[in-house]
């Protein structure tokens, strides 16, 4: 997805280095070595030097799902899920 969006823009990817994990990516912004595309939530780690642009383009969405255990009765799960699916219908 980040690719084809870049391709759009005419925006030339040079990849050099690559971190799964949101907040080694966070620093690697504030240590002045590229950008990260990363979830809005993130937004919270606030380190000096690195500013949180929000992607405009309609096509910068991610769908997500969630994956349970069948026949789970955990309470917390539960709620976890009827809390997901209520943010689900104010979003939607």
């Amino acid at each position: 997805m980040v690719r084809q969006l870049c391709q759009q823009q005419q925006v030339e990817l040079r990849i050099a280095q690559e971190a799964g994990e949101a907040t080694t990516q966070i620093g690697l912004v504030a240590a002045g070595l590229g950008i990260a595309i990363l979830p809005s939530p993130l937004e919270c780690v606030q380190i000096a030097g690195v500013r949180y642009i929000p992607l405009a383009d309609e096509g910068a969405y991610l769908a997500m799902g969630v994956a349970t255990r069948e026949g789970q009765e955990s309470a917390l799960v539960s709620g976890f899920l009827q809390q997901l699916s209520a943010d689900s219908a104010l979003a939607g």
